[in-house]
């Protein structure tokens, strides 16, 4: 996901080594982010193994892709 010019702004200041107190701010968001990514696509995985075995493999043949 792309910064917004403001948090660009603010990683530039941080490469050059100037202190800001809104780069702890910037982390926290992104980790939340990530977190939150992450939650989604664990959610849609436990999802599609759920389908799986129930027999419901949209492919048909019941095995989950690399484990057949």
């Amino acid at each position: 996901m792309p910064l917004s010019p403001e948090q660009e702004a603010l990683c530039e200041r941080l490469e050059k080594g100037e202190s800001t107190p809104n780069a702890a701010a910037l982390i926290r968001q992104q980790a939340h982010e990530i977190d939150d990514l992450w939650d989604r696509l664990l959610s849609r995985a436990c999802a599609l193994v759920r389908r799986v075995s129930r027999g419901n493999d949209p492919r048909g043949d019941g095995a989950i892709a690399g484990y057949a």
